[in-house]
């Protein structure tokens, strides 16, 4: 006859009853109910573990014996080991996997995974800082048939001789010779004395000078005239001293005869020659690399979601317009101006104890949870229930709330608290009605019974 064994790990209760052996993912202080639906056989212990509904049923391994034939239900992360080292699963099969083992095995042991080991962290004290680091410790030491207790030889305090000062002399003052004073040179005097007044000369008569002419700007340039032909420029009067006895001289001066010079006439310009290079052609326009936004698909439902600023990728996957990659396959977002579109769903929500729930529209998370029955079909949320036997979970537990591109995670004010754990941080508990946004592979658990993970579909 098989025999039925148990292994269980941290995490996992084991459970027995007269005809049931089974590991379960639960508390501790789920025991008692456990047991006692155990004691009823199998269907009444499944029917305990189903109670909350199969989206949130613990994982489990379970056997039963019936004749020669075991039984084997598995979920989750349970699992069976056989004697002869077969491993069966649960496969990600849904709500469970069973599996009939005949006769021919020996032993069949249900079992939940280890435990991955802790890593020590923070700061430890060195082992030279540590109690008694100095001391040599050994074990008795038996001499003649006697125990002897070794000497404890303590290590001699090392004497540490103070060097000698070193007394540097104070370097001598530099001083500087003070600089020789420049010698002063005589200026010369290059005043004129005053004239003399010679015997037997008259006085020199002083000429007043000349008023200029009464002319604008205009009138000085040279081809100004009264009949608009140039005219020679005249060389200004220089004073000439008057002659000892000065004389009139009634003679008027000859009259000066001007030339006009004609006017050149204007040389013809040049005709552009023809340029010899043939003219180019146009540049095609380039085409664009993306899809074109007329060729994606639509729908009805579209018109119910909200409109945000969106780009797109090679593929023709939408994007933040502030993203430099495309938020599903990765690849580089070319420059362009972005478009309004109907929100797309921004990934899923993996749930732990099975199922996925998409985001193209918010979550509400809770052993019951209720939306307000007035709001419009389209802006309700999803309505997930979690939660095991007890009552850990509250009835409205959490929300996941979307807001243009980006995905927030609002605790309402639960009993046992909601924890957001982000991509390589520790967890962080949230406040009553406090926003966290999260990214790509946050990982979100409620009241430390079921976690459910962000993620994007690729």
């Amino acid at each position: 006859m098989t025999e039925v064994r148990s292994s269980v790990h941290a995490g996992f209760l084991e459970i027995t009853g007269p005809d049931v052996v089974a590991v379960v993912e639960v508390a501790e202080r789920h025991r008692e109910p456990l047991e006692a639906a155990a004691a009823d056989g199998m269907v009444t212990l499944l029917d305990l573990l189903c109670s909350r509904g199969l989206l949130v049923m613990p994982s489990f391994a379970l056997a039963t014996r019936h004749g020669d034939v075991v039984r084997v239900l598995l979920r989750g992360t349970g699992s069976a080991l056989l004697d002869d080292g077969t491993v069966l699963e649960a496969e990600a099969r849904e709500p469970w996997r069973e599996v009939e083992v005949d006769g021919a095995a020996a032993t069949v042991t249900v079992t939940s995974p280890e435990p991955e080991p802790e890593v020590a962290r923070g700061w430890r004290r060195p082992a030279r800082l540590r109690a008694g680091a100095g001391v040599q410790e050994s074990s008795n030491v038996s001499i003649g048939g006697q125990d002897v207790e070794p000497e404890v030889v303590e290590p001699e305090p090392e004497v540490v001789e103070p060097e000698p000062e070193v007394v540097e002399p104070e370097p001598e003052p530099v001083v500087e010779p003070e600089p020789e004073p420049e010698p002063v040179v005589p200026q010369p005097d290059l005043t004129l004395p005053p004239p003399e007044d010679s015997p037997g000369t008259a006085p020199v008569q002083r000429v007043a000078p000349t008023p200029p002419p009464d002319r604008s700007i205009i009138d000085s340039v040279p081809w100004r005239t009264a009949g608009g032909a140039p005219i020679a420029a005249e060389a200004p009067a220089t004073p000439t001293p008057a002659a000892a006895a000065p004389v009139a001289d009634p003679t008027p001066p000859p009259p000066v005869e001007h030339t006009v010079a004609p006017e050149p006439e204007p040389e013809p310009e040049p005709e552009p020659e023809p340029d010899p290079r043939p003219v180019e052609a146009e540049e095609a326009p380039v085409a664009d690399v993306t899809t074109s936004r007329g060729s994606l698909p639509r729908s009805d439902e579209d018109l119910d979601r909200p409109v945000v600023l969106a780009v797109l990728c090679p593929a023709g996957h939408h994007s933040p317009p502030h993203a430099g990659r495309c938020r599903t396959c990765q690849r580089e977002i070319p420059p362009q101006q972005p478009a309004p579109i109907p929100r797309p769903s921004l990934g899923v929500l993996r749930i732990s104890t099975g199922g996925v729930v998409p985001l193209d529209r918010g979550v509400l998370l809770g052993r019951s949870p209720r939306v307000n029955e007035e709001l419009p079909a389209n802006q309700r949320p999803h309505l997930i229930r979690v939660g095991g036997v007890d009552r850990d979970i509250s009835r409205n537990h959490a929300e996941v709330v979307l807001e243009g591109w980006h995905v927030l995670v609002r605790d309402l004010g639960s009993t046992n608290g909601t924890t957001v754990a982000l991509p390589g941080e520790e967890p962080v508990r949230l406040r009553p009605t406090e926003d966290q946004g999260i990214e790509p592979g946050t990982v979100i658990t409620l009241a430390d019974e079921v976690s459910l993970t962000y993620e994007v579909e690729g």
